[in-house]
């Protein structure tokens, strides 16, 4: 499990390429699996969590505001 995060001047996007995992974003959880593309909403306290066995790999993008 990762720290929560909150970003306000960057952007964070998610392509799960191996494994699942569950994203908690603000109130709402979404179950995530390889294929599946997820995007931080800026202001927005988040969370992952590995659910499969082995580890959960994903491509991060972290793009400025600016």
């Amino acid at each position: 499990q990762t720290e929560e995060e909150l970003h306000h001047d960057e952007y964070e996007r998610f392509l799960i390429v191996d494994g699942t995992c569950l994203m908690r974003a603000g109130e709402e959880t979404y179950n995530l699996a390889a294929g599946d593309y997820f995007a931080v909403p800026l202001h927005t306290p988040h969370q992952l969590t590995v659910t499969s066995a082995s580890p959960c790999k994903a491509i991060l993008q972290r793009l400025s505001v600016e």
